[in-house]
């Protein structure tokens, strides 16, 4: 009597989800779901986005081990609104690269985004289920984590050696304590055409910008650090990108 063994990359486990991409796909979403509520904490701020981005990833990352392809299908259009949603954070934070913490947040956001966009492309794909395991998805998890650790290790070099303007004596300051500004209304007089005042930015952990739209100013400041800035007689409304609060925003008027 003649038996027929099947192929193993046509066999029924093989017809399934690869393992290793849902692998792959379940841990950097629980890795950026993680991201998301330590960019928070260190921002002491509730940014709703990232509440719900934390949450859609720990569901996606549950739903993995049973419904793989469900899960793919949530976590590629979770990680793929994250990129178009917030990559102009990601711009200009890495505008300021010596931001230390947040620099290294968000590089590590935007390596898991990508992870998961490949790995849920790779896990819906009808060819991976017929193809034996592969290792790619064990290398591109790996090149994630190198991408990370040298971003870590270049923000927080660049952090280490920051240089900071210092406000001399009488030169207007504007404070920022990570939650408010202080003042947040300043009035100051021009030397010439145009005044200087140093925002100086007094949080532990996270960055605080300066943006002034009509001027198309926008300063990325490390934290505990001050950076100086010149502007032209006239009032200008100013505003914190990174909180997006009334408290971190106000006006800046230059008298001539």
């Amino acid at each position: 009597m003649l038996t027929s063994t099947p192929h193993p990359a046509l066999s029924p486990a093989a017809t399934t989800s690869a393992p290793g991409w849902v692998g792959l796909l379940r841990g950097a979403a629980l890795v950026l779901a993680l991201g998301a509520v330590l960019n928070q904490l260190a921002g002491r701020f509730l940014g709703p986005s990232l509440v719900v981005l934390a949450v859609l990833c720990v569901t996606g990352a549950i739903l993995a081990g049973r419904r793989p392809r469900t899960a793919a299908v949530l976590l590629g259009v979770t990680a793929l609104l994250n990129v178009t949603l917030h990559g102009w954070v990601f711009g200009l934070l890495l505008e300021g690269p010596g931001a230390g913490l947040v620099v290294a947040v968000s590089v590590l956001d935007l390596v898991c985004s990508l992870l998961i966009i490949t790995a849920a492309v790779a896990v819906l794909s009808p060819r991976t289920g017929r193809r034996p395991e592969s290792r790619t998805p064990r290398l591109l998890g790996l090149a994630g984590v190198v991408a990370v650790v040298l971003a870590t290790a270049m923000t927080f070099s660049l952090y280490a050696t920051r240089s900071s303007d210092v406000a001399v004596d009488g030169e207007p300051v504007l404070v920022s304590t990570g939650l408010r500004v202080d003042p947040q209304s300043l009035t100051v007089s021009a030397d010439g055409a145009s005044a200087t005042v140093v925002f100086q930015n007094d949080d532990l952990l996270y960055p605080r910008s300066i943006d002034i739209d009509a001027l198309d100013l926008h300063v990325v400041v490390p934290p505990r650090t001050g950076q100086r800035i010149e502007l032209p007689v006239g009032q200008h409304e100013f505003y914190d990108f990174v909180t997006m609060s009334e408290a971190t925003s106000g006006t800046i008027t230059v008298l001539p």
